[in-house]
């Protein structure tokens, strides 16, 4: 199977990630201007280091539903022989093999079998299939 021509998903073509550590020490100096919490002392980046991690479960978050929705989507039948979703699906009564109205027509013009399996087929056998 050639992989090359495949489109990735819109997670894969992101960055990676690197997993935020939850035990940086947090260091109080009051001595310090600014007091604790300031952009700079060890609160502030313990602070930023939560921020981030909030946006990667977000990111994780919308990635997971993208691939729910992908797996509902009902395009995801695709034909065996054009490898496109089904135009107008047609089954054999013979092998039960579903491809393309215009797969099935252009493979039994030059032969009559079945393009799957090679099990003797005509255009008379074929019918319609509703998803």
């Amino acid at each position: 199977m050639d992989s090359e021509g495949e489109e990735l998903p819109a997670f894969a073509k992101q960055t990676c990630l690197s997993p935020v550590s939850k035990s940086a020490p947090v260091e109080e100096d009051s001595r310090k201007p600014g007091g604790l919490g300031a952009p700079g002392t060890a609160r502030g980046k313990v602070e930023e280091e939560e921020g981030d991690s909030t946006l990667t479960v977000e990111l994780l978050k919308a990635q997971i539903q993208e691939l729910r929705h992908r797996l509902l989507r009902k395009d995801s039948y695709k034909c065996h022989i054009c490898l496109d979703s089904y135009s107008v699906p047609l089954t054999s009564i013979h092998c039960w093999h579903i491809h393309c109205e215009q797969c099935w027509l252009r493979t039994l013009g030059s032969k009559k079998l079945c393009p799957q399996c090679n099990a003797i087929t005509s255009p008379a056998d074929l019918r319609r299939v509703y998803f």
